[in-house]
């Protein structure tokens, strides 16, 4: 009995690891908005991805975790500019620097 009690534990620390492997399937876009013409950064640029989003600070720096894995569209878009569309590859378990 005690050794099919160890062989059930055993079992389940197994299933309960499995899935953190699996996890591993989403990657990170980070990067700066800018003006095309002056370079400055731009404040406040919505950028999607996937359903995801987030605004751009005042460096014009964005970072977007948790972006799945493979061709993904890019989005930037604020009040003056014209949105901005990009297709991207995300590798799983990497960062993915878009400017």
């Amino acid at each position: 009995m005690r050794r099919l009690s160890c062989m059930v534990g055993v079992l389940l620390a197994a299933l309960s690891i499995a899935p953190l492997s699996a996890q591993e399937t989403t990657g990170t876009i980070r990067g700066r908005v800018s003006g095309e013409t002056s370079e400055r950064p731009l404040q406040g640029v919505t950028v999607t991805v996937a359903g995801r989003s987030t605004v751009s600070q005042a460096d014009g720096r964005y970072n977007l975790p948790g972006v799945p894995a493979g061709m993904q569209t890019l989005q930037a878009r604020t009040i003056g500019y014209a949105p901005m569309t990009r297709s991207v590859t995300v590798v799983a378990g990497q960062t993915l620097e878009l400017d």
